[in-house]
């Protein structure tokens, strides 16, 4: 009897085999799709802004300048 259901299971998985692989292609072409779209919004006007925004922010981070504005602040308002 076990020996039945294990024959039909592996039945059923060899003839689903072709099905398989369509799904695994069209699994395959919509990545692609998606990889050459990133792609391109990377290479756009407003994403090189951004980037450009981002690598700003990342330097002011980095060089720690808000301690020395707010000093800046501080020096200006005691001279006004």
């Amino acid at each position: 009897m076990a020996g039945n259901r294990q024959q039909s299971r592996f039945i059923a998985l060899v003839s689903s085999y072709d099905e398989l692989k369509r799904a695994m292609s069209v699994a395959n072409d919509a990545e692609n799709a998606s990889i050459v779209q990133v792609a391109k919004t990377m290479d756009s006007l407003e994403s090189k802004a951004q980037q450009l925004k981002n690598a700003f922010s990342q330097l002011y981070l980095d060089l720690h300048i808000e301690n020395g504005l707010k000093d800046a602040y501080t020096w200006l308002t005691r001279i006004v």
